[in-house]
C-alpha cells in the first residue's frame, strides 16, 4: 500500500491524474478481494474487456491472483461450472497470461477446461 502514503496527494483537482489512478487501483484491489471472498459458483460479474475499461490493464500480480482463483475453482467445481462462472473470455485471458510467463502446466489445465465444451 505504499502508493497511498499520503491521502492529501489525492485531490480531485490533480492534473496529473494521480487521484484517478489511485482510485482505479483501489477499486481493482476491491474487485480482486471480492473474487477471493465470494468463492461460490456465481458468475464473475465483468468480462476482461470491462475489467480493462474500469481498472486499466491488470498487473502481473493481478493476473497471478486471478490465475490462483481460477485454478482453485478448477479443483473445486466441474469444468461446466467453471465455464459458467468464469466464461471462456476469462479463461482464455488467463491462459494467454500463463503462456507469457511460461506456466505451461497451468495452461494445460485451462486448455482442458476450454476443450470440455466442444
Amino acid at each position: 500500500m505504499d502508493d497511498f502514503e499520503d491521502y492529501k496527494d489525492f485531490s480531485s483537482e490533480d492534473p496529473s491524474g494521480k487521484f484517478v489512478h489511485g482510485l482505479k487501483r483501489l477499486q481493482r484491489m476491491m474487485f480482486l478481494h471480492d473474487l477471493e471472498l465470494h468463492r461460490s459458483a456465481e458468475r464473475v460479474p465483468i468480462d476482461p474487456s470491462e475489467f480493462i475499461d474500469l481498472f486499466d490493464e491488470p498487473t502481473d500480480e493481478d493476473m497471478s491472483i486471478i490465475t490462483q482463483l481460477l485454478i482453485n475453482d478448477i479443483h473445486t467445481f466441474s469444468s461446466t461450472r467453471v465455464i459458467n462462472k468464469w466464461g471462456l473470455d476469462w479463461i482464455k485471458w488467463v491462459l494467454d497470461f500463463n503462456v507469457s510467463v511460461e506456466e505451461y502446466e497451468l495452461c494445460a489445465r485451462f486448455k482442458e477446461v476450454m476443450d470440455s465444451v466442444k
